[in-house]
């Protein structure tokens, strides 16, 4: 028999974990399940922005390494813009911190974390699904939140393909005249054609790693992001490639007694390439769908209608304004050159902004504040 009432949430990442904190709270019995033993390394650039953080209903400091203030923003031509804010921008994680974080205010909240179960196999009938995990545990429950990742189990479950995008990551020793920017990231917009490599301050080492949404084969792009930073030949403590869904890749994200959120649900930002905003609101919309309509069936529907209405909607004009600015990029290159207070205003756009909130302006004010003159 089914644990009467019970959700299982597949997967302990931010989105996983939020939204069992989010469900627990709201008094339903959740079962978390995660692959790993916590804290486990998760390759990312560790870039929490003020949208993001907004999200979350605890404080969540303890977990910041750092806060931005400054950015390096190379463009193709050569040219490097130095933007300063008067407020932080910004917050820098590491992911391991992160992560184990919100897994432990979830369990706080009264979530079962069950961890080292790597769920390898669901099985839905009309009365509940059914988990498998690869210790040959098996959990009957009324509803099922996939949180597994890009390559989620629970997503394939519902037929739903692997990402085709990915990025590359790396913890390196930081050269000396890093020493002093703790709060300054460096975003190279020229070190490939769509997309960007970044460098990311953390307390003891440089996050450094490329994001395409063309290129697949990114080692080469990656060295030579790194040539261009004077970055080549440092130690590095850690490689690591992870995919990316890209907004736009998938449209359903609730059928029967089966939900995704996070990176198995497939919204990463498709300009940024940014996840924990996408995360930490589906793991809201989520929960949110699960109280509106109880743990059943009518859940997939609701949640499907509640992404389709926000997030859903949001990227569809992300990936619109990624489409024109990669395409138009040598020449918002050089806009940005000549005016760099347009190119400030921009990229503080990308740390606070939502995307449908810019084309509601299009027509209005903002393009003519943005590009004017």
């Amino acid at each position: 028999m089914p644990e009467i009432g019970t959700v299982a949430v597949v997967g302990a990442g931010p989105a996983g974990s939020l939204c069992a904190y989010h469900l627990a709270r709201a008094g339903l019995p959740v079962l978390l399940l995660e692959r790993a033993r916590l804290p486990r390394r998760k390759a990312c650039g560790g870039g929490l922005t003020p949208k993001a953080a907004g999200l979350l209903p605890f404080p969540f400091r303890p977990v910041v390494e750092g806060e931005v203030t400054e950015a390096l923003l190379c463009l193709p031509g050569e040219v490097t813009l130095e933007i300063r804010w008067e407020r932080t921008v910004c917050f820098l994680v590491e992911r391991e911190r992160l992560d184990a974080y919100l897994t432990e205010q979830a369990r706080r909240a009264g979530a079962r974390l069950r961890e080292g179960e790597a769920v390898i196999c669901v099985e839905e009938s009309p009365e509940a699904v059914t988990l498998t995990t690869a210790s040959g545990a098996t959990h009957q429950v009324q509803l099922v939140i996939g949180a597994d990742g890009a390559h989620s189990v629970v997503a394939r479950s519902l037929g739903h393909l692997p990402p085709r995008h990915f990025a590359l990551a790396a913890a390196l020793v930081p050269p000396a005249e890093w020493a002093g920017r703790k709060g300054t990231i460096l975003i190279d917009l020229g070190a490939l054609s769509y997309g960007y490599g970044w460098v990311f301050p953390k307390s003891d080492h440089l996050n450094a790693g490329v994001v395409s949404g063309t290129v697949h084969c990114l080692r080469p792009v990656w060295e030579n992001f790194l040539k261009r930073s004077g970055l080549l030949g440092q130690p590095q403590l850690w490689l690591q490639a992870y995919p990316l869904s890209l907004a736009g890749e998938k449209k359903e994200f609730g059928r029967g007694r089966i939900m995704l959120i996070g990176d198995a649900a497939g919204l990463v930002d498709p300009l940024t390439g940014e996840g924990l905003y996408a995360a930490f609101k589906l793991a809201e919309l989520a929960a949110q769908a699960v109280v509106e309509a109880g743990p059943g069936r009518l859940a997939g529907q609701r949640y499907n209608q509640l992404v389709k209405e926000s997030l859903l909607r949001e990227y569809h004009f992300a990936r619109r304004l990624a489409n024109l600015f990669y395409r138009f990029l040598p020449f918002i290159a050089r806009y940005f050159a000549l005016r760099p207070e347009k190119a400030r205003y921009f990229w503080e756009f990308l740390f606070f902004g939502g995307y449908s909130e810019l084309f509601r302006e299009v027509g209005a004010r903002y393009w003519e504040k943005l590009f004017a003159g």
